[in-house]
């Protein structure tokens, strides 16, 4: 569900379909769902331990893509007075399609939390590593699709 739901990585998809095409908005979902699957990799590692033990790297992760997904919405509404729906709006590239994709996905809390708080119960020591695996793609397939 939270996949579906829309957010900042929906916005910059779409910008970056319109600023550069079908390709390079393909390009920004592909490496999002990185992003999401370092998020998961991470959580098949013992993110939510590490998030318990050190309580100040959470508030520094959540504050910093806080501050990256502000910029963003600054940029886009510093972009001029070209509609944002226009396909001649802004320009992108298939670098920064990708650049971007991957430092929404680490930049936003929402992420985080629904990481740290929801999929770590499903992670036990005791799991295979097959089973980690299943657990990364599942996020970054969904993610990406």
């Amino acid at each position: 569900m939270g996949a579906m739901s829309p957010g900042p990585s929906l916005a910059l998809v779409l910008r970056h379909t319109l600023g550069g095409g079908r390709f390079s908005g393909m390009i920004a979902a592909i490496f999002h769902a990185f992003g999401v699957g370092f998020y998961a990799l991470l959580t098949v590692w013992g993110l939510g331990a590490l998030i318990t033990r050190f309580p100040l790297l959470f508030q520094l992760i959540t504050w910093g893509g806080a501050a990256y997904l502000a910029w963003l919405g600054i940029k886009a509404l510093r972009a001029g007075k070209a509609g944002a729906l226009q396909p001649n709006a802004i320009t992108t590239t298939r670098g920064q399609a990708a650049k971007e994709g991957v430092l929404v996905a680490l930049g936003n809390p929402k992420l985080i939390l629904f990481f740290v708080a929801l999929l770590s119960q499903f992670v036990t020591s005791d799991m295979s590593a097959l089973a980690k695996v299943i657990i990364v793609l599942t996020a970054m397939i969904i993610d990406g699709g």
